[in-house]
């Protein structure tokens, strides 16, 4: 068909296609995907779109202090489990100790009680006291003391009265292995008869 105005062919155009005519122009735009598309089609599309970026790593330094820092909380955790473990084994020591010297003074005032001689010195060995005390010592000394006690009277008549008794008053210490003292108890046994 001619166009009456300008002498130049246009193309058929039905009516439908005149009244959708706006609906193509109001259209959106073409989506990212198709743009890229077109633009990659293209000999130097990569030169013109921007590279995409490689997840960016750690550098050396930001590593470097990450192992400094997880190192000294290292040794702080691994200081803080070696003094509780040193802690551990002394409470574990002393409370055996105590068992063994309270059994010393009993042994001991024993003797004292059937006229025998006390042992002065023990060696506590693992196999005997457990491994807590292997290597500890435990002396006994005793020493024979005069005690005057002061008795009420009988009756309201009565004085006090003075009495005096002899005692060996007993001391029992577990010193450890580098010679500190673990544990010290002290005890006063009446001597038999009044003395001797």
């Amino acid at each position: 068909m001619q166009s009456r105005l300008s002498g130049t062919r246009h193309a058929h155009v039905t009516r439908g296609d005149a009244m959708n005519a706006p609906e193509r122009l109001a259209s959106p735009s073409p989506s990212p995907r198709l743009r890229l598309a077109f633009a990659m089609s293209s000999p130097y599309a990569a030169a013109r779109l921007p590279r995409p970026r490689a997840p960016r790593g750690l550098t050396f330094i930001e590593v470097a202090i990450a192992a400094s820092i997880l190192a000294i909380a290292g040794v702080a955790a691994l200081e803080v489990l070696a003094s509780s473990d040193a802690a551990g084994r002394f409470a574990r020591r002393q409370a055996q100790a105590a068992v063994e010297a309270e059994r010393a003074l009993s042994l001991a005032a024993d003797h004292i009680k059937t006229g025998r001689a006390i042992p002065d010195a023990e060696t506590l060995s693992a196999g005997l006291v457990g491994e807590a005390l292997d290597g500890c010592t435990m002396a006994i000394t005793a020493a024979d003391m005069n005690v005057r006690l002061m008795i009420p009277g009988a009756s309201r008549d009565a004085g006090p009265r003075e009495i005096d008794l002899a005692v060996r008053n007993l001391v029992v210490e577990v010193h450890g292995p580098d010679d500190e003292v673990i544990v010290r108890f002290e005890r006063a046994v009446p001597l038999p008869n009044g003395g001797g």
